[in-house]
């Protein structure tokens, strides 16, 4: 089987409907609606934690889905807690490129058609937050049980707005060019993405003055 972690930001559409295809299944680590906090992205990727969350269940027809942009020091994180997890070679980590959004109709599109007649497992690790609506519930990782736990926000203080300009109209032969796309190894235990953050990405990533923002100890959701 082949086994796809998605990183990066995510969002969801509930006015838009996203087809799974045979052979493929999805695994949610949050409830439609809710953040992912960085903290519980990262055990996911590392293999801290492997059980979906109860509220994870897949119900049909299933809303359309985005893996957002992120800045590249970000994806080197991601991509780095993915390398250090217990995973084989048949285990991937998809992540969008700075300035890209990914639907998730597009990931699957490129899943089926990359690694045609496999079983696919899809791994959503990201914010499930709706393009229509914010957000105040954020799933943390407890590193102390080793387990989730939900924080909630309060009126003031909730995630990020989503992002904007969402399309599902992606070409196959362009997805690539709009990813970032990490196979497992056992001898790769470092990765580098040679691509030095915009002031429009910080400022996309974390909202307002990119200067400001990034000096804060406090964490974004994904």
């Amino acid at each position: 089987m082949i086994i796809i972690f998605i990183g990066g930001h995510g969002r969801c559409d509930e006015n838009l409907l996203c087809n799974v295809p045979e052979k493929v299944a999805l695994t949610w680590y949050g409830c439609q609606g809710n953040s992912v906090g960085k903290d519980f992205s990262s055990a996911i990727l590392k293999g801290a934690f492997t059980s979906p969350l109860p509220t994870g269940v897949v119900t049909t027809p299933l809303c359309e889905h985005y893996s957002c942009d992120s800045i590249s020091l970000e994806c080197e994180m991601r991509a780095q807690a993915f390398l250090e997890g217990p995973w084989d070679t048949d285990t991937y980590l998809i992540q969008a490129r700075p300035d890209c959004i990914v639907p998730l109709s597009a990931i699957l599109a490129y899943a089926v058609d990359k690694w045609k007649g496999r079983l696919i497992e899809i791994r959503w690790a990201v914010c499930r937050t709706s393009v229509r609506r914010k957000s105040f519930v954020v799933h943390r990782f407890n590193k102390e049980t080793n387990m989730p736990y939900n924080e909630l926000r309060s009126e003031k203080d909730p995630a990020p707005v989503p992002c904007e300009g969402t399309s599902s109209g992606i070409p196959i032969e362009e997805f690539e060019k709009k990813i970032y796309l990490e196979q497992w190894s056992s001898e790769k235990k470092t990765v580098s993405i040679n691509e030095t953050p915009t002031m429009k990405q910080m400022q996309n990533i974390f909202g307002g003055s990119a200067s400001k923002q990034t000096g804060s100890s406090k964490e974004s959701p994904l």
